[in-house]
Order: structure tokens, then sequence, then C-alpha cells
């Protein structure tokens, strides 16, 4: 397996995108689920001119505890599905992402065999994503990698690049509200902070989740709304002062009269209604004592009854529990001492077998010293034995060898006698033939 690295090559992912996509992950990566789900989902984009590749939108799809077994034909009918509804805004399925909780960021055996899937002839550039959430408080780490086949036509996955990677930084305060408002919903036992396909309901494009709208562009039409209502505002406000001015001036005269005398007449009531709440509060305080005292002597009697009974039960379990102990107590003894009696009789009879046993190996020494002795006498008497037959042997094993060497010795004569007869018929042969030759040319000649 070997990994190459692509420096040339850059992904720009929009806050957007990776928002959907970090929210997909951490909902099911939750601590409070055991074990952690992985996730699916695939991610919308465009490629410019230079080849650099922009994520615009991800759309989450399932979960799982082994999500990543294989794609299924339904998750490519899904991927057509999905850039049908999204062809008007000019954007397809260019990738796909998948998350391994606390697994780490390395491209598994499986992965890489599902991404044929995705990358092929029509979509040469397709990559993954791989996510581990338990990595993003690292330094520098976002808790992804971005992986691409170098050789997919050939099916061969055991080449690979790293593609780097640019996220876009969020600039309004609204995106920080999102995370205030996530980092809240995170803390929850069952969080749902987006939804998959099948969650959702009747939606633009239908069973698909919309492209978020940019922060800034709500904040931008936020506030084309309201300077066209403060304009409004303003105008009608104008139109009301210039035609009913007068009309409005004596009814707020009639208004002040009104309430100077609705006034005067709520000041009388406060002031019979503080008097009221006075004295019913004073009843209410006397009552309340009684209601207290009687509640604390009951309470009291109560108390003491209970603690007098605990104390009775405490008693009596500990005069319980110390006959329980002594009579256990007197059970263990007992136990020690049968367990002693007969580990002891076992050790005295074996101690009467090892005796035994020692006098058997004394008066087998004895006898083998005895033997030993024998053996020794005699050791001398076979050496002298064995001696002479040595000697026996090696003397009549020499006399045949040299009667034997003296036969060949005769042996070779005889031939070297042969030898020398043969060499010398073979002489002459050899003149004969060299006479016969020249008489042949002598004959040619003629």
């Amino acid at each position: 397996m070997s990994e190459l690295k692509k420096d040339n090559q850059q992904i720009y992912i929009t806050k957007e995108a990776f928002r959907n996509m970090i929210t997909h992950v951490l909902r099911f990566g939750h601590k409070s689920l055991a074990p952690s789900h992985e996730v699916l989902g695939f991610c919308l984009g465009k490629q410019d001119e230079t080849g650099n590749i922009r994520i615009i939108n991800a759309i989450p799809v399932s979960h799982g505890h082994d999500i990543q077994i294989g794609i299924s034909q339904s998750y490519l009918d899904l991927i057509k599905k999905i850039e049908e509804s999204y062809k008007e805004q000019h954007l397809e399925v260019i990738g796909w992402y998948i998350s391994h909780p606390s697994n780490g960021l390395d491209w598994s055996e499986q992965d890489k065999k599902n991404h044929l899937y995705i990358q092929n002839n029509k979509k040469p550039k397709a990559f993954c994503i791989v996510f581990d959430h338990t990595l993003v408080k690292m330094v520098n780490n976002f808790g992804l990698k971005i992986y691409r086949l170098f050789d997919y036509k050939k099916g061969d996955i055991n080449k690979y690049e790293n593609i780097g990677f640019e996220i876009e930084e969020p600039k309004t305060l609204d995106y920080f509200k999102w995370i205030q408002k996530f980092v809240e919903d995170f803390h929850k036992k069952d969080p749902i902070l987006i939804k998959e396909i099948e969650e959702v309901s009747e939606t633009i494009p239908k069973d698909l989740q919309q492209i978020p709208i940019s922060v800034e562009d709500e904040s931008e039409t936020d506030l084309e709304s309201l300077d066209n209502i403060q304009n409004s505002s303003s105008e009608f406000l104008n139109n009301i002062n210039s035609l009913i001015k007068e009309d409005i001036m004596n009814w707020m005269k009639d208004i002040n009269h009104n309430t100077i005398n609705g006034s005067n007449k709520l000041l009388k009531t406060l002031i019979e209604m503080k008097e009221s709440v006075s004295l019913g509060m004073s009843r209410m305080k006397n009552w309340f004592n009684q209601e207290i005292g009687d509640l604390s002597s009951s309470f009291k009697e109560s108390i003491t009854n209970l603690v007098d009974k605990s104390i009775e039960d405490q008693k009596e379990l500990t005069n319980s529990v110390n006959n329980k102990q002594q009579r256990l107590i007197e059970i263990i003894i007992e136990i020690i001492n049968s367990q002693f009696k007969d580990n002891n009789d076992l050790l005295e009879k074996k101690y009467g077998e090892i005796n035994e046993n020692i006098n058997k190996l004394k008066e087998n020494q004895i006898i083998n010293k005895e033997e030993f002795q024998k053996i020794k006498n005699i050791l001398p008497d076979l050496r002298n034995d064995l001696d002479k037959s040595s000697d026996n042997i090696i003397k009549n094993f020499k006399d045949t060898i040299d009667k034997k060497n003296a036969e060949k010795r005769n042996q070779m004569k005889i031939l070297d006698a042969e030898i020398n007869k043969i060499e010398q018929i073979y002489l002459q042969m050899d003149q004969r033939l060299k006479e016969l030759e020249n008489g042949i040319i002598s004959v040619r000649k003629i």
C-alpha cells in the first residue's frame, strides 16, 4: 500500500458544507451512544477550470454501527436522484464522506473498494473524506482527511493520494450564534442537529435537504427588509400626523383628564388593599406559626420514637451479630482442629514410609558397595586378558596383511612382465605396418 501526495491540487470546503458534515458526524458520534455510529453522506459542488474543487453542500444519507460494509445499488440510484434535484443549480455529486469514530483517519480497504463505485470515468476527480471527530481538538486538525485513488481505471486500490483542503472562514456573528446553539444541542441526550434524507419530510427538493443559504445573504436580506419597514413607517406616521392631528390633541386632553380621575380612585383602592393585605398577612402569620408549632411537636415526637426504635433494633442487631460471630469462631476452631489432626496423622504416616525407604536405600547401598568391590577386583584380570587378545588379533591381522601384500606384489610383477611382452609385440606390429605401408607405396609407383 502506498500514498502519493499531490500538493498542486486543492479542495475548497464552504462553511455551510463543513457545518453539515461535522454536524452529521457529531450527531451520531455523541458520547451518550455506546458505541458511536458511523455516518455516510454525499458532497455536492463544482470543479473550476484549474482543476480545483469547491464543495458547496453536503447531504447526510445514513448511519449505523458498521456503515462501510458496502455501497449498494440504492446509493447509486440516490446519487442520480440528488444530481437531478440540483441540476438547475449546476451542482453534482463530486465525492462522499464517511466517519470512523475513534479509529483514526486511515483510509480502510473497504472504503477504497466502495470508492470505486464513486470515482469512475464520469467522475475521475471524485474524492472521499474520512472523519474522526475525536481528533478535532488536536492542534491544526479538523478531524478529517481527503483521499482519491491514483489509478481507478485498473481498479488498483493500493495507490492513492492525500489531497489538500481549505475550509472557508466564517465572517459573520450569525455563524457563531449557530455554533453556540450547536454546542447546547450537542450536550443533550439525543441531539437532533441535522436530519438525514429519510428523516426529512416534504422539502424542496423532495427528500433532500436544501442547500443552506449563506449567512451573509440572510443578514443582507434582513437589513434590506428592515430599511423598507422603517421607510414605510415614517411615511405612514407623517400622513397620520397631517390628517388627524387636531382630533388626537383633543383625545389626548380627555385621556389626561380621565387618567387623573382614575389615578385618584386607583390610589384610594390601593390604600384599602394595603390595609386589607396587612390584616390578612398578620392573621396568616399567626396561623402559620401555630401550624408550624403543631407540626414541629408532632415531628419531634415521631423522630424521638423512630430514634428509640432504631436504637433498640441496633442493639438487637449487635447482639445477633455477636452471637453469630462467636458461633462462627467456634465452628472455624473445630474445622481447624479436625484438619490439623488429619494432617498430623497423614504426616506421621508419610514420615514412617520415608524412614522405611531410607533403610532400604542403606541396605541397597551396602549390597552395591560389595558388588562394586568385586567388579573392581575383576577389572585388572579383565584388562590383561583384553591386552593379550588385542595383541594376538593385531599380530594375526598384520601377518595376514603382509601375506596378502606379498601376493599382490608377485601378481604385479607378473603383470609387468606380461605388459612388457605386449609392448614388444606392439612395437613389432608397428614396424611391420610401416614396412607394409612402404611396400604399398612402392607398388603404387610401379
